[in-house]
């Protein structure tokens, strides 16, 4: 070693061992002292974006040599193994250094050996990385994880399975599991297994992601160990949880029978449906097979539920799920890299510091993270450098020991304890570079939508499992959507500092692991608010360019316990300080790297983050609900504490009446940065309703540590009106729930404690549901609670910030549960009779019976019991059976199987057995044949009035020619051909068979099914009760049209009751009762309660059906309307139904048995219809799809399914459509009713509909016409007053003979309907007594001959509900003004117009508040004083939080408007538009305006721009793109194509421009126009000689710089007009013009040539000068000599010009520093000029001239 004041030491260890030791060896002294060299380079820190360099060390070995033998020798031994492979490769190493002589050792670096090499003769070097070289294994590469928190992506069912029950993070309700079985086949090789899945919905739909997995993951089986070669799919894993058991782990293997299932070999463990053209194809079954690893395969027949989901790599269609479980909280980051070093996600692991990760685990302060991984197979060092370390201000160090060490690199809250000085410190250099400046930050976050799922998507959640068991719903859905139904999409917040200089230096960071839950839009806030924080502390430190020291330190106690990522103090004299600006002084240092030289001291390089000094606090003033939105907003004051430093304000929401949490709580969340001085109001929005805000602000600054904490302030929000009147019923378990609306603009949570009396907070805190029912709801059914005697029942309005209103509740009694209804028709399809000998063929698909039934209980699941006995003396039960047909799994025996049905479900008692039937076992068909022999059919009895026995028979199977059976009162007696005998013709059969059964006795009937060549088949046993119960099942209830009401417009509707009476019921009560909000004078009083309560006397048994009653004997009309149109009421009430064992009813004398209640379905006028499946989609009115309560199944009663609710205004409320009678009330009518069912499409017909004032849609429903030509909404423009203007200026009109009150037609519309100016629409800001003053100017200025009226503006509002998606369509606004987010109630995101025409309005669309993702498509937009209107300006306090990302006009005309599209002032966020394809000509003043858009980014593609009067493009703000289409505009009228103001950048590129000299832009101060000229067709050239002035007159300032063919770079730019020039130069003051550089013109120019002085004179200066004036201007001072040289001059406009080169061999140089101002001034044309000055000069002559822009 060249410096022996220490001692290095070196150990190697075996492979990856820590404690097997290789050798050790020293650099003197010691063991082994052969090591000569050490180089070491510490890890490097690079910030802000928390990723590293690795460590290295690369130690050089003196081999020495240790036997005689030159061969032998001391490192060469350890080289190998003795199988000759590489032995010290992957070998952990350790590297320390002692500075006492040996006595103690530091430990600087632990690292693993990756390569040795042979220096020379005699040494060996040895290469090594620090341990996070382990991190470079792959990760996410189908290891199914461990962790509650992480979810492989789930195949069958889809969704997100977490271990737990579902949570908020997906759209499901109930377990992630589907009911199945276990069953088996027999095949070529033994009997293989397979899940049968039980269900067909959307939960078990095939997708893409699956048929991709099983393509993918074949492999021999016999490479797993099984004992048969054939096929599985590791990758493919199937949880099998047997019942009441816990989940079996299985692999999907094939089906190894003779076809599988008939399905081709590369899905043949995944058995489908057969597909239908059009239909989703759904998973039948899945092959299994226990590999190594995994549990035992349960036996045939056990039943369950399964999941299938993914064990190979993650990909978009199939993502792994991080940060769910039970809340959905997120994981924190820390436990997540612990995981991915432990192996969790696969890999080997990586070492990391578990004391340092424990520690920052513990502290619930740490980021969430939240993601869908879709791309697996990529290291775990890759991973965290792109989704940890950007995002939560933390950076992957190393302790020395090797292990990951995150630290923060955020500004340190109190002083480090460590100082360098001159101490401790040799050497240190300071320098500071723009290289690495960053004053903008871009942070891309991440959003989650659900896929929508049509028909299966109920109350904003897409809900895929069937409200009707059995049935095949079908959704909007396709076989490429992700396992987990949802869309990933991508949003901007950019932050940017403006005051840093023109050029942005950006900083990106993409969040994608911070995000919110699914519809958790408190959460969405936070997680802006937390990158928000993000950036400012990145652009605290970057934004002026970061400072470096790099210093050569001693070794001393503290500094050798330093490592990268600490913050020390720095105190080194000679150190320059900006600030101070004097040498010297304190300041605060991060240490990014730090390295060990030969003689023991460190090299460091730290990161200056400023002096050692706090930022000034700030002041809280005050904190109050604001004025405006008390319930979602505060107003906070606060005084910045001037200067750089801002304040920061942090927010913590807790319960009402909470105190302010503690310092380091997690509650504690990022709000804003305030900077300025002064007192600033900051009103906060998006905050939960009644719950308890605190406000603390603390100091902050660039450079600076943070001030203390200014001490917290607090208040509340207001809250939501609660609802009232709460009142229950109970029928069985069933709880009833209804209430009165608090406010109807909030959504309602169902709340049910299992207490009786609950309280608050309790109630509150017991949500039933996951998701709230529909704003405006007032009814609610608890089922399926699991609850008896006592509950607690309530419902609460809730926000979608997480707040509430009080709970309004009551108590309920949950009585003994409620029996269900037996299935019925129990059939047998596949099985054989007692003298058919069974099929001799191969079983392709197992053996067994198969049996299905009909359910009597939508709700309930079945349960199979099967026997070998009809007594079922040891019944095998299978539940959770969803379907209503079984395959049951049996040997291919003789023995006869015995089956019955049950119907079970939560909280309900479960049903008596179906009829018992038997048959034999078979070998089952793929699906059951129509003539396969085995005759079958279903059967049963009953009694009818007298007491006689009835027998039920029918059939349905082609196989049965008749029915023999029995009927007996002691038992069952087997029937055989001399019995009664049915004939298939006499099927359906239900004949009184003369047999009184006695009350309290049992009937036995026994009927066998026949065929006349295969004899008996199915066999049905059932028992006839004759009780004398008292109770009423099978209730039911159905609504009917009976015609218009009498006297009346309104279509009248009757119910219909029917139910089955037990034999003990002599008499039944009903009650049932409804309120009348409103009527008219032929109706009863408003708010009138109408309560019905009437008995009637049945006597049973009998079914019985009857109208319900008006309490007087009468049939009860209903009416959805009065006659004038108006709601009455929503007939959603529930029938009370209670049977008595006498006559009388409740008035009688008899005891009451159970009441059973029915909901009865809500009143649907025929203006309502539905597009069903039938006739491709048509629309059809409802009294043509007999609505019946299984509408809410999504079918008709008709069973056709539905596709979507439409409302028709002409049918619902007969609006009128001649174009000249007002048709607002009608319309308004349609839109409310089709908003309060929860949606549709109002489809309005053809015909043109007037509108007065304001039209409200619900953002739930689609406004869809029959075609813009068709279908037209045209606005009533009723004149407020009129006449013929006297006079007019630019924004006046004057009308001298008028009185008008001061501002009474402010907000209203001026129309010029004749005379100069006519068809022109503005909008009245103010006005006197005579005079009208408009917010824009005239076209044409007013005259004595304008006539004119002003009207109030129709407007179509696009209001409240904030799901996804709402569509207006082919229709034409003629007059009206369609508004989205008129409100911050209002939401206008995803949105889309589409094949509108929006004509004659002053503004036609205008969006304002929560609108993003908006979108106009092939739409025509003419004739309005401002075309498309992104009011961004219209809350001045907070301008449209929340909107204008993505906002798309395409495929659009947009003519003869002032402004085409108007861009108003900036956003919370910025914002984002998009222009393609669109045609904006014909403007009076532009086809497009900008306003104030600094923040915002307008990008424009393939868009026309013709003839425009004043401007193409008026800009003041905003970035604007422009690339591709044509812009052109000619003539006197125009004052240029663009105007560039303030804050404006604008690109061109791509293009054909047309444009006249000097007219191509108004370029005022501070904009900036870059033109690529390469790929701009242009009628005049724009750089070089030739080119033509650009700027107008009118310009104030600003650049114009040439782009070449990037935006982002003007270097190399060749102007081909001077290329290649060869001029001799004029003498004596004389010059020649090589370039003329028009006015604004920045960018610099750069000027090659070779110069040749032909003939000697005796004074030879080069001049280059600028002109005019002459006043800037370079010499070169040649020779006296002839020669030749080459030369390169620089003018940087507004900053020097240079000229140096080579002329004979020597060199030469001379820079000039311009004068400022400029001279000439860069507002004036200027001209490139080369001169020979000298006296007596020679003959210069320049050849080869070529010009750049540089």
């Amino acid at each position: 070693m060249t410096s022996y004041g220490v001692i290095h030491r070196v150990t190697v260890y075996s492979g990856v061992s820590n404690s097997v030791q290789l050798f050790r060896a020293h650099s003197h002294g010691g063991t082994n002292p052969y090591v000569h060299r050490v180089l070491h380079t510490g890890r490097r820190i690079n910030v802000p974006e928390g990723t590293a360099d690795p460590g290295q060390v690369r130690v050089t070995f003196l081999d020495k040599k240790v036997a005689a033998d030159q061969s032998d020798r001391w490192l060469t031994r350890y080289l190998g193994d003795s199988e000759g492979r590489a032995a010290l490769r992957g070998s952990r190493i350790e590297y320390d250094l002692s500075d006492d002589s040996g006595l103690t050792y530091q430990r600087e670096y632990t690292g693993r050996v990756h390569g040795t090499a042979l220096v020379d003769e005699v040494t060996i070097e040895m290469s090594t990385d620090d341990l996070m070289v382990d991190a470079l294994d792959e990760v996410f590469d189908g290891t199914v994880p461990s962790v509650d928190w992480a979810s492989p992506a789930s195949f069958v069912p889809l969704g997100i399975h977490t271990g737990k029950t579902p949570d908020q993070y997906g759209p499901w309700e109930g377990s992630l599991a589907v009911p199945a079985s276990i069953q088996s086949v027999p095949g070529i090789f033994g009997t293989t297994y397979y899940v049968s899945v039980d269900t067909r919905v959307l939960d078990t739909a095939a997708t893409d992601a699956l048929r991709d997995a099983a393509r993918s993951t074949r492999t021999d089986i016999r490479a797993a160990g099984l004992a048969f070669s054939g096929l599985v799919a590791p990758e493919i894993k199937v949880g099998f949880t047997p019942t009441g058991g816990s989940e079996q782990t299985l692999t999907a293997s094939l089906v190894h029978g003779q076809g599988q299932y008939g399905l081709a070999s590369t899905l043949s463990w995944i058995v489908l449906e057969e597909e239908v053209e059009g239909e989703m194809s759904y998973v039948k079954a899945v092959g299994v097979s226990s590999l190594d690893g995994d549990d035992a395969i349960p036996a045939a027949g056990t039943s369950g539920t399964v999941r299938v989901y993914n064990a190979g790599a993650p990909t978009p269609a199939a993502p792994l799920h991080l940060g769910v479980g039970a809340s959905s909280a997120g994981v924190a980051w820390p436990t997540l890299v612990k995981a991915l070093g432990d192996g969790v996600f696969g890999g080997a692991g990586f070492t990391y510091d578990s004391t340092r990760l424990d520690a920052l685990e513990a502290d619930t302060t740490m980021a969430k993270i939240r993601m869908r991984v879709t791309k697996g197979k990529v290291s775990a060092q890759e991973w965290m450098d792109k989704n940890i370390w950007p995002v939560v201000g933390y950076a992957s160090s190393v302790s020395v020991s090797g292990g990951l060490y995150p630290v923060p690199y955020d500004p340190p809250a109190v002083l480090p304890t460590t100082t360098l000085s001159a101490s401790n410190v040799k050497s240190a250099r300071w320098e500071q570079t723009r290289t690495t400046q960053i004053n903008q930050v871009r942070v891309e976050t991440f959003r989650e939508n659900r896929v929508n799922l049509g028909a299966g998507d109920v109350r904003g959640r897409k809900t895929l499992h069937p409200q009707v068991p059995g049935t095949d719903q079908r959704g909007d859905f396709s076989s490429s959507v992700a396992t987990d139904l949802l869309e990933e999409t991508s949003y901007d917040r950019v932050i940017t500092v403006r005051d840093a200089g023109a050029k942005r230096k950006k900083h990106t960071i993409v969040a994608r692991g911070i995000r919110a839950a699914l519809d958790d839009k408190a959460g969405s806030l936070s997680e802006l608010q937390l990158m928000g924080q993000r950036s400012e502390f990145i652009l605290d430190q970057f934004q002026d360019g970061p400072q470096y020291v790099t210093a050569v330190v001693l070794r001393e106690s503290a500094t050798k316990a330093l490592i990268v990522g600490d913050n020390v103090l720095v105190a080194i004299p000679w150190l320059p300080d900006q600030q101070t600006l004097r040498r010297g002084g304190t300041r605060v240092m991060f240490l990014v790297e730090k390295n060990v030289n030969e003689d023991g001291t460190y090299n460091m390089r730290l990161l200056d983050r400023g002096p050692n000094s706090f930022a000034d606090e700030p002041t809280l003033t005050s904190i109050a609900p604001n004025s405006t939105e008390s319930r979602h907003a505060l107003d906070v004051v606060i005084v910045p504490p001037g200067g750089r430093d801002r304040a920061e304000l942090q927010i913590a929401t807790v319960a009402p009446g909470v105190a302010a949490p503690a310092a380091d709580s997690p509650d504690w969340t990022y709000a804003v940065s305030v900077s300025g001085s002064g007192s600033q109001s900051i009103t906060l929005t998006g905050l939960p309703s009644r719950r308890a805000h605190w406000a603390r602000v603390i100091g902050r600054g660039p450079g600076k540590l943070p001030s203390a904490y200014v001490a917290a302030q607090g208040t509340h929000t207001a809250a939501i009106s609660p609802p009232t009147g709460f009142g229950t019923s109970v029928s069985g378990t069933m709880v009833t729930a209804t209430w009165t609306v608090g406010d109807a603009n909030y959504s309602v949570m169902p709340l049910l404690a299992s207490d009786a009396g609950a309280t608050e907070p309790a109630i509150s805190a017991s949500g039933f549901l996951q998701f709230p029912l529909p704003p405006g709801s007032s009814r609610f059914q608890f089922n399926e609670h699991g609850f008896t005697g006592g509950v607690t029942a309530g419902v609460k309005h809730v926000d979608v910030y997480g707040g509430d209103s009080i709970a309004a509740q009551g108590n309920a009694t949950i009585a003994a549960n409620k029996v269900l209804l037996p299935p019925r028709e129990v059939v047998i399809l596949q099985g054989r009779g007692d003298i058919d000998v069974g099929s001799t063929k191969t079983a392709d698909f197992g053996t067994g019976v198969e049996v299905s039934w009909k359910t009597l209980e939508p709700y309930a699941s079945s349960v199979i019991h099967h026997a070998t006995d009809a007594g079922f003396t040891t019944p095998t039960a299978v539940s959770g059976i969803k379907a209503t047909n079984y395959r049951i799994s049996f040997p291919l025996d003789d023995t006869e199987r015995y089956i019955r049905v049950f119907a079970q479900r939560l909280g309900w008692d479960t049903s008596v057995a179906s009829s018992t039937v038997s048959a034999d076992p078979v070998a089952f068909l793929e699906t059951a044949a129509v003539n396969d022999g085995f005759a079958g059919g279903y059967a049963s009895g009953s009694i009818d009035t007298d007491g006689d026995m009835v027998v039920n028979i029918g059939t349905g199977d082609a196989d049965t020619d008749g029915a023999y059976f029995t009927l007996n009162t002691t038992a069952f007696d087997e029937p055989d051909a001399s019995d009664t005998f049915v004939s298939r013709g006499q099927m359906p059969y239900s004949q009184d068979q003369d047999f009184i059964l006695p009350p309290g006795s049992i009937g036995y009937l026994w009927v066998k099914f026949w065929n006349k060549l295969k004899g008996f088949g199915q066999e049905v046993q059932a028992q006839i009760t004759h009780g004398n119960e008292n109770k009423i099942t099978n209730l039911a209830v159905d609504i009917r049209p009976i015609g218009v009401s009498a006297g009346g417009t309104s279509q009248a509707w009757e119910y219909d009751l029917s139910g089955s009476v037990a034999g003990g019921v002599r008499s039944i009560n009903v009650v049932y009762g409804f309120v009348r909000p409103s009527t008219t004078a032929n109706q009863p009083p408003p708010s009138t309660t109408f309560s019905r309560d009437y008995n009637v006397d049945i006597t049973g048994p009998i079914v019985f059906s009857g109208t319900l009653q008006d309490g007087a004997g009468a049939s009860q009309e209903f009416l959805a309307q009065d006659n004038a149109g108006t709601t009455i009421y929503d007939a959603n009430f529930t029938i009370l139904v209670t049977p008595y064992d006498a006559t009388g009813g409740a008035g009688g004398a008899g005891n009451a048995g159970e009441a059973t209640g029915i909901g009865a379905p809500h009143i649907t006028e025929s203006g309502t219809g539905v597009m069903i499946e039938a006739g491709g989609g048509r629309k059809v009115p409802s009294d043509a799809i007999e609505f019946a309560p299984t509408m809410s199944a999504g079918r008709t009663a008709k069973g056709r399914g539905i596709l979507g609710i439409y409302y028709d205004p002409v049918a619902y409320s007969n609006a009128p459509t001649d174009g000249t009678t007002d048709a607002t009330v009608e319309l308004q009518a349609t839109a409310t009713a089709a908003a309060a069912s929860n949606g549709g499409k109002m489809a309005v017909g053809n015909g043109t509909y007037i509108i007065t004032g304001d039209l409200t849609l619900d953002k739930k429903v689609d406004l869809q016409g029959e075609g813009s030509e068709s279908t037209i909404l045209r606005g009533a423009k009723v004149a407020l007053t009129s006449g013929t203007a006297t006079s007019g200026g630019n924004t006046t009109l004057a009308d001298t003979g008028k009185s008008w009150t001061t501002n009474t037609y402010a907000g209203k519309w001026v129309e010029i309907t004749s005379g100069p100016g006519v068809g022109e629409i503005r909008e009245i800001t103010s006005n006197t007594a005579t005079v009208l003053t408009n917010a824009l100017a005239w076209k044409t200025n007013p005259t004595s001959s304008s006539v004119y009226k002003v009207y109030t503006p129709s407007r179509i509002l696009v209001e409240r509900s904030n799901q996804w998606r709402h569509q207006i369509s082919d229709i034409t606004l003629d007059g009206i003004e369609l508004i989205y987010g008129h409100t911050s109630d209002d939401y206008g995101q995803g949105a889309s117009i589409i094949g509108c025409e929006i004509r004659n309005s002053y503004r036609g669309i205008t969006t304002r508040w929560n609108t993003w993702l908006h979108k106009i498509i092939g739409c025509e937009i003419h004739d309005c004083a401002i075309g498309v209107h992104y009011d961004f300006d219209f809350n001045p306090i907070d301008p449209s939080s929340g909107a204008g990302a993505a906002m798309r006009v395409t495929a659009t005309d947009i003519f003869d408007c002032y402004w085409g599209i108007f861009v108003d002032e900036i956003t919370t966020d910025g914002y984002d538009i998009q222009l393609s394809q669109v045609n904006l000509e014909h403007c009076d003043h532009s086809g497009l305006r900008v306003r104030g858009g600094g923040d915002g980014v307008i990008q424009i593609s393939d868009v026309h721009f013709e003839l425009n009067n004043v401007y193409s493009i008026d800009a003041v703000g905003a970035t604007i793109f422009v690339k591709g289409g044509w812009i052109f505009a000619a003539g006197s009228t125009h004052t240029a194509i663009f105007k560039v103001g303030s804050g404006t950048r604008l690109y061109l590129s791509s293009m054909r421009l047309q444009w006249d000299s000097g007219k191509l832009v108004e370029l005022l101060t501070g904009g900036f126009l870059l033109i690529d000229s390469d790929s701009i067709f242009s009628n005049n050239s724009f750089f070089g000689q030739g080119s033509a002035p650009m700027a107008t007159a009118l310009s104030t300032g600003g650049k114009i710089l040439n782009g070449g063919s990037a935006f982002n770079s003007v270097n190399a730019k060749v102007f081909t007009a001077i290329r290649n020039q060869s001029t001799s130069l004029p003498t004596l003051g004389a010059s020649t013009t090589i370039e003329t550089i028009q006015a604004y013109e920045r960018a610099p120019r750069v000027y090659e040539f070779d110069l040749e002085i032909t003939a000697a004179g005796t004074n030879n200066i080069l001049r280059i000068y600028v002109n005019p004036l002459g006043a800037l201007y370079v010499d070169i001072v040649l020779p006296a000599a002839v020669g030749i040289g080459r030369f390169r001059a620089i003018y940087d406009p507004g900053v020097s010009i240079s000229c140096a080169g080579v002329f004979n061999g020597v060199g030469y140089r001379d820079t000039v520093t311009e004068t400022v101002p400029p001279a000439p001034p860069m507002t004036a044309v200027r001209y490139i000029d080369f001169a020979s000055v000298g006296a007596s000069p020679g003959t210069m002559v320049i050849h080869n001239l070529f010009s750049y822009a540089h």
